[in-house]
């Protein structure tokens, strides 16, 4: 019936007139209108898209995973030293070889940062300096395998020592627009809590 059907034309609201072809009788048809419910469904979403406030990020400001997990991260320097002046017999070396062995492992991973920052994509670094740069990444690797190998004081000594030429380190790579602008805020008190507690361990 739709192809004897013309002259179709849309009613303001909600009705369609139909006009025959031949008898030229015209109908109503009367279609369903969008309730206002429908449309708060529909425009709620939008507006409250448009209106929603944009988040502000600020470029010192530490990132919150970065924030936990360093502090995570200095639990166990803060745990085993502290337990170490309560102990006694075999539990005390047992425990100082443990924060020996956790600042070994952080000191490589500080070093290891170095090497991402300076194989970073985007930077370009001419092939002498490359060298030098990586050499460094790898340095603080191979003292923390020294401290391992010295052990005793003189090894959780040697870990403290070079956590701080790190920390001088990464304030360098900041300054240099290497490492982001918060990475300082997160470094240095970590890296206080790091040395006091292998210090304190060394003399304990």
């Amino acid at each position: 019936m739709n192809k004897d059907l013309a002259n179709v034309r849309f009613a303001p609201r909600a009705a369609i007139h139909l006009k025959h072809r031949e008898t030229n009788h015209l109908y109503l048809v009367v279609r369903p209108e969008k309730s206002k419910i429908q449309e708060a469904a529909c425009v709620a979403p939008v507006r409250a898209l448009k209106e929603a406030p944009l988040p502000v990020f600020s470029k010192t400001a530490v990132p919150s995973s970065a924030a936990w997990l360093g502090g995570l991260g200095a639990i166990p320097f803060i745990a085993l030293a502290g337990a170490m002046p309560f102990l006694d017999g075999a539990t005390r070396p047992l425990v100082a070889r443990a924060l020996l062995t956790y600042g070994a492992c952080i000191l490589s991973f500080l070093g290891g940062i170095h090497w991402g920052l300076t194989i970073a994509p985007l930077r370009e670094t001419n092939p002498s300096n490359l060298a030098a740069r990586l050499t460094f990444s790898v340095t603080p690797s191979l003292v923390a395998w020294a401290a391992l190998l010295i052990a005793g004081q003189a090894g959780l000594l040697l870990l403290a020592f070079a956590v701080v030429a790190m920390l001088f380190a990464d304030l360098r790579a900041t300054r240099l627009g290497e490492a982001p602008f918060w990475y300082p805020r997160l470094r240095i008190p970590l890296s206080i809590v790091v040395v006091a507690t292998l210090a304190f361990g060394a003399f304990a």
